[in-house]
């Protein structure tokens, strides 16, 4: 599904595998659970924004599976520059596999920001970068 606003589009998919990457680490970090139980998921969203002749991208996805008492986030880091684009995208020329450590951390920071999420693991492990047009914002 791809939804466009203004200068802005987003595509959801359930998966892409060529987003699929070797983590060269992972992060932790433990978030208070919000509302009930929830369901076993994975999601892919690739974000999009248009302005002035530049065009910041982002991909990133990830599983949940609901259990426990805390929502536990682990984001698994690459390597940059280990990989040539072959992640595909729905939202234009394909990306780099990987998600490197300054946008790593803004995922962090997205989520203490924005996730509502009930008690279990999100595990974040596809992800997708364009070497010049991705930002950590866009990741956040």
């Amino acid at each position: 599904m791809i939804v466009s606003i203004g200068p802005r589009r987003a595509a959801l998919a359930v998966d892409v595998p060529s987003a699929a990457f070797v983590a060269a680490s992972v992060e932790r970090d433990t978030f208070p659970a919000v509302g009930d139980d929830g369901e076993a998921v994975r999601v892919v969203v690739e974000v999009l924004r248009q302005h002035g002749g530049m065009a910041p991208r982002a991909l990133i996805g990830g599983k949940f599976e609901p259990g426990g008492t805390d929502l536990l986030v682990d984001v698994s880091i690459s390597e940059r520059g280990k990989e040539r684009r072959t992640c595909r995208s729905q939202l234009g020329r394909r990306l780099v596999p990987g998600l490197p450590s300054e946008f790593a951390w803004p995922v962090f920071d997205g989520l203490r920001r924005a996730a509502k999420l009930p008690a279990g693991q999100l595990t974040v492990d596809r992800a997708g970068y364009d070497p010049v047009e991705s930002s950590p914002l866009m990741f956040e």
